[in-house]
């Protein structure tokens, strides 16, 4: 049940789950889907069940107490602070207690219930969203079952009308599926193959460890990142889809971005809004700048509280600074793929920082992947020479494959099918999702 891609979910949970959802009255659907969510917790991480509640219950006082002090803007906004600082306290004593051991393991979607708390508080506060009549729109929209892994983010105002009276149609449902089936594989095969991957080229004697090796260990490390991120997402899109909810793609194909700034605006979106939008927006050049900083360092600590997850997230705010402040004509005049060349140059530098542990190793991995002094072994008569080659002949098909999908190729060719050819492309469609189905059911059997 902890894995939301594994075959009990698929074949077990997923199925009741919307079998009990598809039978009940549309009017306590957003009820229901509260239970299911808070029962799927229950399976998952029973442990920690009280610790989500006790968050999602302090910011629903936040909400009653503003509502009660409604003409008073200091009142407001010292409830608006309270929570934002109870989000921010609860996820920094969760780290603590874990690297000193004192708990096994995090609440299963800390970070997202603790940001989508904090948000609905903030668009309440700033009258984007009325105030609730209850806190069921606030715990659904907190702790939605398949949200909690990844996200995606999303604003309260968007996804609480949607709670009314949610009615999946049939077309909904097969669309739902065929996006959560997709989400499965990035998620549940390629993440994990690409990760091994990543540690197999990293464990590399350090005779063989070259430049071409080092970025083969990072270009598998930024592909194993975007599809485990881009696979929750797509695994509660299709669950949400299959309930009636609309929920935002948070991915866009992020290497193919032309700047910096569209990295952000691609790689995990849902948190970029956020923090936009918590972020008071400033004429003044300075206040601008330090917004881009500290947006990026928000991305970063949002996936993880460790020192190399900020670092990679200040590092691109640096090059997003320079593309929107100091370069920002001479950036403009750059052809299209030659900025999409250098963005893919500067962000697969930055996961040589996020793929590891420590900011010493980010700067191991970093000089070897700058060292030309080491030639590259593919092949050799002794045992132990030409491991890289070897890995990577044995890895080339995967290779391809997340290369290819990683790109826009195949969504761009589908959408031509479509225009042109609508039923073959259903027929299309519906193959690719059973042929996925199927190597899901089987790489996890």
């Amino acid at each position: 049940m902890h894995t939301i891609y594994g075959l009990s979910f698929l074949y077990a949970a997923l199925p009741v789950a919307l079998a009990a959802f598809l039978l009940t009255p549309p009017v306590w659907r957003s009820g229901a889907l509260l239970l299911l969510s808070l029962g799927y917790y229950l399976l998952a991480q029973p442990s920690m069940l009280l610790y989500t509640v006790s968050c999602i219950a302090i910011d629903w006082a936040a909400l009653l107490v503003m509502e009660r002090f409604d003409d008073t803007p200091p009142a407001r906004r010292c409830c608006l602070a309270f929570s934002a600082l109870k989000s921010a306290g609860v996820l920094v004593w969760f780290e603590v207690t874990l690297r000193e051991g004192r708990l096994p393991e995090a609440p299963l979607g800390l970070s997202v219930v603790a940001i989508s708390g904090v948000w609905c508080v903030y668009e309440v506060y700033k009258r984007k969203a009325p105030y609730l009549e209850t806190p069921v729109p606030l715990a659904l929209y907190c702790c939605f079952f398949p949200r909690l892994y990844s996200g995606p983010l999303m604003p309260y105002s968007e996804f609480a009308p949607q709670l009314e009276t949610p009615s999946p149609s049939i077309k909904d449902l097969g669309k739902g599926a065929a996006i959560f089936i997709g989400g499965a594989v990035k998620t549940g095969i390629l993440s994990i193959e690409l990760e091994a991957l990543a540690r197999s080229l990293r464990a590399v004697p350090e005779a063989e460890q070259s430049a071409p090796v080092a970025w083969c260990a990072v270009i598998a490390i930024a592909l194993g990142a975007f599809y485990r991120f881009s696979g929750y997402t797509d695994m509660a899109r299709g669950v949400g889809r299959m309930m009636g909810l609309l929920i935002p793609e948070s991915f866009y194909y992020p290497y193919q971005s032309a700047g910096v700034e569209d990295f952000f605006e691609r790689f995990h979106s849902g948190a970029g809004r956020f923090f936009r939008a918590i972020l008071p927006q400033n004429a003044a050049r300075g206040r601008e700048a330090l917004r881009v900083f500290l947006a990026g360092a928000g991305l970063g600590l949002f996936l993880g509280l460790r020192v190399n997850f900020l670092i990679w997230g200040l590092y691109l705010a640096f090059f997003a600074f320079l593309e929107g402040f100091v370069l920002k004509g001479a950036v403009k005049k750059i052809p299209t793929p030659f900025k999409r060349i250098y963005t893919f140059f500067i962000v697969m530098i930055s996961f040589a920082i996020f793929g590891t542990d420590s900011p010493g190793e980010a700067a191991a991995l970093i000089s070897d992947m700058f060292d030309l002094r080491g030639g590259w072994p593919l092949a050799a008569e002794d045992t132990g020479a030409g491991l890289p080659g070897y890995i990577l002949s044995s890895n080339w098909l995967l290779i391809v494959i997340s290369l290819l999908f990683a790109t826009s190729v195949f969504s761009l060719l589908m959408r031509s099918l479509r225009s042109r050819l609508p039923k073959l492309a259903a027929l299309v469609s519906a193959a690719v999702s059973l042929f996925l189905l199927f190597a899901l059911t089987a790489y996890s059997a």
